[in-house]
């Protein structure tokens, strides 16, 4: 239920070395990193749509989006996240403070039987490197735009990246080409698009990353608004090994979701 692509997580940051080698200006990348920290995108802006598009031969192979918004706003400086992940058939929800996923034409109310937090659950969502950020970036180019500028760099894949991006046919020969083109002032992402140039000289695109803002959260109220509500909840008791009892309340006519967080556990019902 959790991102999709949460291993980034560990692995996007790496230290940052910029070479200008190309056209235009030196911009970089670890000033654009952190610029789009959602923390900072949200100070100008109320949500951000991000959609994600991976590519297998010339052809679109996998896509999901994530829509993050500030939510219930309890002070200028403190918010808690709402989140709308979709891919294929299923659809994971953060919203005011409780989590929700959608699938199979059923709405399951999600239960951190970790004892996670909320926030703890949604925050990864505001990570926005990504795995294929990883690396020594070098820049190729930038060039100004009618409204903003573009961003080229280049990555020469280690053996160890090598083995970590396996999955996106990469190897130790190849480069890593990523273009970033960036709103006007801001330097917020609007594109990223992700090739590989193998040691052949061919090159493809394996990966694209589109964002969308929105100045406030009415704008995407309808991702929303067939959630239940905790207008009528009913109490779930889980047992745990041991004997200890904690309850939750979720909504009424609702299914059951469990997240155990990184144990493998599993549940039974009484009856």
């Amino acid at each position: 239920m959790k991102k999709i692509i949460s291993l980034a997580l560990v692995l996007v940051m790496c230290s940052f070395m910029v070479v200008s080698c190309g056209n235009g200006a030196s911009v970089p990348y670890y000033i654009l990193a952190m610029d789009n920290y959602i923390i900072n995108v949200f100070d100008v802006y109320d949500g951000v749509k991000e959609t994600v598009t991976y590519y297998k031969d010339g052809a679109v192979d996998f896509e999901y989006s994530v829509y993050m918004d500030k939510g219930s706003i309890e002070s200028k400086d403190t918010y808690y996240y709402n989140v709308c992940e979709s891919y294929e058939g299923y659809t994971f929800y953060g919203y005011e403070q409780e989590l929700y996923a959608v699938t199979g034409g059923k709405t399951y109310a999600i239960i951190q039987a970790d004892g996670s937090a909320y926030l703890e659950y949604v925050e990864p969502y505001g990570e926005r490197a990504h795995l294929l950020d990883a690396g020594e970036k070098f820049q190729r180019y930038s060039k100004s735009l009618e409204a903003g500028r573009e961003v080229s760099y280049y990555v020469k894949v280690t053996p160890l990246m090598a083995a970590e991006l396996y999955g996106f046919g990469i190897s130790e020969t190849d480069k890593i080409i990523s273009t970033y083109v960036l709103m006007e002032d801001t330097d917020f992402y609007i594109n990223v698009e992700y090739s590989v140039e193998h040691s052949d000289g061919t090159t493809e695109k394996i990966c694209e990353r589109k964002f969308e803002y929105f100045k406030t959260r009415e704008e995407n109220a309808a991702l929303f608004a067939g959630l239940p509500t905790l207008d009528e909840t009913v109490q779930v008791t889980i047992v745990y090994e041991g004997g200890a009892e904690i309850s939750f309340k979720v909504p009424k006519d609702v299914y059951i979701g469990i997240d155990s967080g990184e144990e493998n556990v599993k549940y039974y019902t009484a009856a």
